[in-house]
């Protein structure tokens, strides 16, 4: 009797951890932190932090240049500037601006 109560409580313990991992589970569709690229080839850097920083931007063949960024996914490119289409990559350099 005492080992089925015991296995009763350690199914319930076992399934209330799995829901709550599933709860905080990312989606699918969830833009990863840092520089990344969509299906369609833009360039884009999501800064996950909560406060403004300096990212350094890489074109093809250039050197880097710095940009400001605040909290939340971005687009790099600029849709009037042609080159900003040849964007490789963009890394943190420090917090604030």
């Amino acid at each position: 009797m005492k080992i089925a109560q015991a296995l009763t409580a350690l199914a319930i313990a076992l399934g209330s951890m799995a829901g709550a991992a599933t709860l905080a589970a990312p989606t699918a569709d969830a833009a990863p932190c840092g520089f990344y690229v969509t299906s369609d080839n833009t360039a884009r850097y999501n800064h996950c932090g909560k406060d403004a920083v300096t990212i350094k931007v890489r074109w093809l063949g250039m050197f880097p240049s710095e940009r400001c960024i605040g909290p939340g996914d971005h687009a790099l490119e600029d849709p009037n500037a042609p080159g900003d289409k040849f964007i490789s990559n963009a890394w943190y350099v420090r917090s604030g601006c």
